[in-house]
């Protein structure tokens, strides 16, 4: 009797502790699409540590738009697109733009994942010992651009220099490296080609629970704490959203379900026609009763992973015609350099018969499952060298082709027409077009979203309604207290994502995510000359401005320039870059959104109104806007210089803070030169320096934004444009001109002006805005200068030379700004982009 009890205690502590771990490490998923995630990977946040395998690798976490995400350090960031826990292999996408830039010095040695290594590794176990790819780079001169087109890394060359690259095997070299040197060698486990692609683990190794369909964990009664157990997952303890979670695949064009979809659904050729097997597993059924489990498709690289339950494919393949057959193994070796959909293949294969007292010789050729008692089938690929084997007591067989590996029972094949990979990557849908005589052209459609998930989402019904019959008091007091929860951790995470945004560095998005944000472009706030704005969502209260750029061609430098110089900017008065998209063609800058909009809306009142901004109101706004300026030329870590400072590029937000926006023309400059070399203007007319547009008049400088403002602070003034055409009287048709000419006289402004403090405001930004306009570089204030003016007092202002006359650029500012000639040597430099 006490054997049985401390029997019975034993099995319950067992059980006890296999619910602990399921409770503890349930399996989770960033969205109903992404994978799921469980041992060895753990998702952060979600699941304990002693739920992953304790090694770099295996940490995965959910981006802001619910994306698997895996980060290696340097902010690689990799979006984890499928994982096969029993074959041990998991699909990975780079986001980026040029995944050899971060790559390069990258330490990648302890990274668990590598490339499954090609040729006729077949006959060894999938899981072999880890080994990198290795590239010897080298930098050519431009004139040999056609030589080298084949081996150029795009985005590592220059105009000057191209860059490429060759694996350090490779000995097929140009001739002619004359105008080449050496540049580097590295070593990495990721193909840096291309954005796709697919790698293994090896350890921990837990293909083999997988397989048996039993759980794997760490064995804590192991010393090392890195060895790995199997062990039984009680049926009972799985819930419905683990079973969903390892479901198979879903079924769509260019495949069809029998049964449960129509001819039209699918492509007509064979093998695309897939079928349910009696115990509800996904089935391609080939002809002479081949039978291929479909384990997962990946549509938009068109990729389908096969497993075979049989024992000897060699047997159900050596007499079988696939000349039909859709799919095929994706090409070994330097493919890197080109599409992943060229056309399929087929591999050959050359089978002798040996006798049997020939077996140790050919064991490593040997195929145990044609072989017998008496006799032997050896096998080489068509294309190996047998020659120097002994083949006196061996016979030829026979010679076969196929597009499948005979090896094994799982591997991953590709097809390759239809092609619908764009379509997927788009978010959109593909079928036949029906408008094609040949009924073989596939065309891209929208989806629209009532029509998606809808089984998805009739089974949730179905869930909670049946839930709902059930419930009792209990459950519905805790049902609140789980959307309370839910709700504390919803504020929680806003506040996190607001306070990350406060870092350095902007946040890429893919053009799915900007259409999410923007709700389909549905809000539009405004046009430009490089783009559309509209108004955008990144949380329930998180509201951005996002401007969709049109043309990249066109707008290429100015992306650049604006990510670029706001992305390393924070400073309250500077609109801040939330984030941006550079998804192919598609190119798109996300920022705050100003709910107040332009300065530009503010000052320009219709005739007969009175301004809606008050005096107070406006000096508030000039300081401010000053400040931010003065921020761009001193504060940043390198000049910023904007050129183009203008009322519509002043944002304002609900408290009518200014801020300034729109960087597409600004360019970096060290601090310590005085000047920036310039090839073409730049600016809007009204507002560009003098010496922009001819360097008669000085360089170009951080004085040419002085100049740009001294115009706003003007127009801020005058309530109107700097130049008007309209006005009854000529000579305010150029107001700064009429302006200084009534400060000289000391004669009254003629604009609305309730009491003197308003006047002495009034005038303080206009004496401020002329000295910022005059005619030569020397003559104008810095921007520290300008806002020390701003803030001081009015009596303390000098009142400044005309900048309309023609005079010598000699004249100073008095003790502000000293004497220095206009034609003194500045040192310039080259544009920094």
């Amino acid at each position: 009797m006490l054997i049985y009890s401390l029997f019975c205690f034993i099995l319950a502590v067992n059980v006890a502790e296999a619910v602990s771990i399921q409770d503890d490490c349930k399996v989770r998923r960033c969205n109903h699409q992404d994978p799921p995630v469980r041992f060895p990977f753990r998702l952060e946040g979600q699941q304990s540590p002693h739920c992953g395998y304790p090694y770099p690798g295996f940490q995965l976490s959910c981006s802001e738009n619910k994306q698997t995400l895996l980060k290696i350090p340097r902010s690689l960031k990799l979006l984890v697109k499928h994982i096969d826990y029993e074959a041990q292999r998991i699909d990975l996408f780079f986001p980026g733009r040029c995944l050899w830039q971060q790559l390069l010095d990258l330490n990648l040695s302890a990274f668990p994942f590598v490339k499954e290594q090609p040729g006729f590794s077949r006959l060894k176990v999938y899981r072999s010992q880890l080994a990198e790819s290795k590239y010897t780079l080298f930098e050519c001169s431009s004139q040999d651009k056609a030589l080298y087109s084949r081996y150029k890394v795009a985005c590592l060359s220059t105009p000057g220099s191209q860059i490429i690259a060759f694996p350090s095997e490779y000995y097929d070299y140009p001739e002619n490296l004359l105008n080449c040197s050496y540049f580097r060698n590295f070593s990495t486990p990721i193909s840096p080609y291309g954005i796709r692609f697919q790698l293994r683990w090896y350890k921990p190794d837990c293909g083999d629970c997988e397989a048996q369909g039993r759980g794997c964990r760490l064995n804590n009664n192991n010393s090392t704490k890195e060895q790995t157990e199997c062990f039984y997952i009680p049926k009972h303890h799985i819930g419905l959203g683990e079973r969903l979670m390892v479901a198979d695949p879903p079924v769509r064009f260019p495949f069809r379900l029998e049964g449960q979809q129509s001819l039209h659904c699918s492509y007509p050729y064979p093998g695309f026609q897939l079928s349910c097997s009696e115990n509800k597993q996904t089935l391609l059924k080939i002809p002479r009763s081949l039978k291929l489990l479909v384990k997962h498709i990946d549509y938009e690289a068109q990729r389908i992973d096969f497993y075979v339950p049989g024992r000897c494919l060699w047997q159900q393949l050596l007499d079988l015609n696939l000349s039909a057959f859709p799919f095929a193994e994706e090409q070994p070796g330097f493919s890197g350099l080109k599409d992943y959909r060229s056309q399929p293949a087929e591999s050959n294969y050359t089978l002798f018969e040996c006798l049997s007292q020939e077996k140790a010789l050919y064991k490593r050729y040997r195929v145990a499952c044609l072989s017998t008692p008496g006799s032997q089938i050896i096998t080489f690929a068509s294309d190996e060298n047998y020659y120097g084997l002994n083949l006196l007591n061996c016979s030829y067989f026979r010679n076969f082709s196929t597009p499948i590996s005979p090896y094994g029972i799982r591997f991953q094949l590709r097809w390759y027409k239809p092609d619908c990979g764009d379509c997927e990557a788009q978010g959109r849908g593909c079928r036949l077009n029906n408008n094609n005589s040949t009924k073989e052209q596939t065309e891209c459609f929208d989806i629209p979203k009532h029509h998606i998930g809808l089984g998805e989402r009739l089974m949730i019904v179905g869930i909670v309604l049946g839930s709902s019959i059930a419930a009792t008091i209990a459950i519905a007091v805790g049902w609140r207290y789980q959307l309370d929860k839910k709700e504390k951790e919803s504020q929680v995470k806003i506040e996190k994502f607001l306070e990350d945004y406060k870092g350095f560095k902007p946040s890429r998005y893919s053009y799915a995510d900007i259409k999410r944000i923007t709700n389909h472009f549905k809000d539009k706030l405004g046009q430009g000359g490089y783009g559309t704005v509209f108004k955008g969502r990144l949380s329930s209260d998180v509201l951005v401005a996002v401007k969709v750029l049109n043309n990249f061609k066109g707008n290429g430098e100015e992306f650049i320039n604006e990510v670029g110089s706001m992305g390393r900017i924070h400073h309250v008065n500077v609109t801040r870059l939330v984030g941006f998209c550079a998804d192919g063609y598609d190119r798109a800058l996300v920022y705050e959104y100003l709910p107040n909009e332009s300065l530009e809306k503010f000052i320009f009142a219709a005739k007969g109104k009175d301004r809606s901004l008050s005096w107070e109101k406006l000096q508030d706004i000039a300081v401010g806007v000053a400040k931010g300026i003065e921020y761009l030329h001193q504060g940043c870590e390198q000049r910023i210089l904007h050129f183009d400072i203008k009322p519509h590029n002043i944002l304002l937000d609900h408290n009518f803070n200014p801020k300034i926006s729109d960087f597409g023309l600004a360019k970096l400059c060290s601090k310590e030169q005085s000047a920036i070399s310039m090839t073409t203007a730049r600016g809007t007319m009204g507002y560009i320096a003098p010496e922009v547009l001819s360097r008669n008049f000085g360089n170009v400088s951080y004085k040419s934004d002085v100049y740009s403002f001294g115009m706003l602070l003007l127009e801020m003034v005058g309530g109107r444009k700097n130049i008007d055409v309209t006005v009854e009287n000529t000579s305010q048709v150029y107001f700064p001109e009429w302006a200084y000419d009534r400060l000289d006289k000391g004669e009254e402004f003629e604009i609305r002006i309730e009491d003197d403090a308003q006047t002495g405001i009034a005038k303080k930004l206009m004496i401020v805005g002329l000295w910022c306009i005059q005619w030569y570089p020397v003559d104008r204030p810095s921007m520290t200068v300008v806002v020390q003016m701003l803030e001081g007092e009015l009596d303390v202002l000098t009142k400044p030379p005309n900048p309309f006359a023609s005079t010598d650029p000699t004249k100073t500012m008095g003790a502000t700004i000293p004497r220095k000639p206009v034609n003194r040597d500045l040192p310039t430099i080259a544009e920094m982009e």
